[in-house]
């Protein structure tokens, strides 16, 4: 008699916190996150949807901070599931620069996916997006992503004028 086959095991990412969300005056913001996958030999890439609205106290634009509208970034993880990427970190940093004298917005969502390969043909290399430093990153959006396995958000707005200093997540 034959032993069934097993069921291969669903692929999971994780997002565990290194340091909890950090609310900091004037749209100053931070939070760590390590990943944790079963995945092996293959990527973590995650997709990050940027917005981000200032406006100085006298009302009118604030463009002295440019994010990427829309990018993905990649972690590779060998056959023992340790990242090769970034001297082995696997590691993710959210983050948003303080902006005195200033009021405003900021939203960053995030999908998070399992990928056995990165297909060239899609814009990937190291450091090709700003906002991704030294990760392997793209703006174009990768064919072979499949369904989102973890969703990542955070948001908050901030004032800094007229002797305000809060920033709070919405």
């Amino acid at each position: 008699m034959r032993e069934p086959a097993s069921k291969p095991k669903e692929k999971y990412i994780y997002a565990r916190n290194i340091t909890d969300k950090s609310y900091s005056p004037c749209g100053e913001f931070d939070w760590q996150i390590a990943w944790k996958t079963n995945g092996r030999n293959g990527y973590v890439v995650q997709e990050v949807k940027n917005t981000y609205e200032a406006q100085r106290c006298d009302g009118t634009p604030s463009r002295t901070i440019r994010q990427t509208p829309q990018y993905w970034e990649a972690w590779y993880f060998d056959k023992k599931g340790i990242s090769q990427q970034r001297d082995g970190a696997i590691n993710d940093t959210w983050g948003r620069f303080r902006n005195p004298e200033t009021t405003g917005s900021w939203s960053m969502n995030g999908n998070v996916y399992w990928v056995d390969k990165l297909d060239a043909s899609d814009g990937w290399g190291t450091g090709n997006v700003p906002d991704a430093r030294d990760l392997v990153s793209t703006t174009t959006q990768p064919k072979n992503l499949g369904s989102s396995l973890l969703e990542r958000r955070a948001v908050g707005v901030w004032d800094c004028c007229d002797g305000n200093n809060r920033h709070d997540a919405y």
